[in-house]
């Protein structure tokens, strides 16, 4: 489930997008700091008419990757849904797992969430993490290929 996600979610998010805008806040974060820092005013004033505008381009890029959670919802709260009803039905002695940090740990139990939910999480973020990086990185060398290959 973690890996169809993150799939769907990389073919459908435009990181050099992604990475032209966060410099372009940097920057201009970098810039409003500066201008506080030295006290001019005209640079303030300046910089906050075109703040507007660069949260804009932010906004903008944030809600082209949030149009993506309503599929991944459709696909994750039925599976969640079967995973809950088969954990609960599940004998509470049967339901004991051994983390590395503790043993005989419930997964029907709750502390925060379910412990279950808990250790998917704790799999998943990193599992989701490394495959998206891997994605990337594979992306961007064929795309950097594909440049040198025009270039040469």
């Amino acid at each position: 489930m973690t890996g169809l996600t993150t799939i769907l979610r990389h073919f459908f998010t435009d990181y050099v997008a992604q990475a032209k805008s966060q410099k372009i806040v940097s920057a201009f974060n970098k810039e409003f700091r500066q201008a506080n820092l030295e006290n001019n005013l005209y640079k303030i004033k300046k910089l906050t008419e075109q703040q507007n505008q660069i949260l804009k381009k932010s906004m903008d890029m944030s809600t082209s990757q949030m149009k993506l959670m309503p599929v991944t919802m459709l696909i994750i709260i039925p599976i969640f849904a079967w995973l809950s009803v088969f954990v609960y039905a599940l004998d509470p002695a049967v339901a004991i797992v051994n983390v590395p940090w503790a043993s005989n740990v419930s997964l029907t139990a709750t502390t925060v969430l379910p412990h279950w939910i808990l250790l998917y999480s704790l799999i998943s973020i990193p599992f989701s993490q490394l495959l998206s990086r891997a994605l990337r990185l594979f992306q961007f060398k064929k795309k950097l290929r594909t440049l040198e290959a025009d270039g040469a």
